[in-house]
């Protein structure tokens, strides 16, 4: 395990996440839906040899998603880390494999970016000797013009791994974007019996996940909802 480096796990709780983002007007398929989301996440995060520190809304502190990130960021810090890994529970397609290029990135004195496609991010990889807590704070948070600020704000100390853009889920338009391009993949196969009638079912020739791993979106919401 590295003593050097953390996985920041942020996120509301699945109770306060079904009151606050809307993917289904059924509420109780909505809740299912973030169910698989959250566990999905946590799971994978669970595999990794990275300590975890999961920030619901429990533990975060301050007004506005700056500030409530950048109190837990700084609390993690503080626990003796040098390297923090920051992740939200709405990237379907957040891999082993980002994880462990974000960690590796980390280690060569790079920050890292993993931009998602409505403008967002999905993925931060933050050196706690670079972090300004006041400027991360600032930063245009649940907006589209999030990404290139926070991209342009990293450069600003120095080198920035970019990850490859991937898509995440904060509405409804962007679960039935996921369902008619991703059905092929396990988990938008769920999606589908869950909420599609049964005669509406539609076969979907296989993709390579390395292609939908890089396919460009067309839907847009914030990454981590405030």
């Amino acid at each position: 395990m590295s003593k050097n480096t953390a996985i920041l796990f942020f996120s509301y709780s699945l109770e306060k996440e079904s009151q606050v983002k809307k993917l289904h007007p059924n509420q109780k398929r909505n809740t299912l839906l973030l169910k698989r989301l959250y566990r999905q996440t946590k799971n994978l995060l669970q595999k990794q040899s990275l300590p975890v520190f999961e920030y619901n809304e429990d533990r975060q502190r301050g007004i506005g998603f700056g500030q409530r990130l950048s109190h837990a960021i700084a609390e993690v810090f503080n626990n003796g880390f040098q390297q923090i890994i920051v992740v939200g529970n709405d990237c379907p397609f957040l891999s082993k494999s980002d994880l462990q290029k974000a960690e590796h990135a980390l280690k060569l004195g790079k920050q890292v970016v993993g931009r998602s496609c409505d403008g967002g991010a999905f993925l931060i990889g933050l050196s706690k000797e670079k972090f300004c807590a006041s400027k991360f704070s600032s930063l245009p948070w649940t907006t589209a013009q999030l990404g290139c600020a926070l991209t342009s704000n990293l450069l600003e100390e120095g080198p920035v791994e970019i990850l490859s853009t991937k898509a995440d889920l904060d509405d409804s338009k962007g679960l039935n974007y996921l369902l008619g391009k991703f059905s092929n993949l396990s988990f938008a196969r769920i999606l589908n019996n869950l909420f599609v009638p049964k005669a509406q079912h539609i076969t979907f020739n296989i993709i390579p996940l390395s292609f939908l791993f890089n396919w460009s979106c067309f839907f847009r919401g914030p990454p981590l909802k405030s």
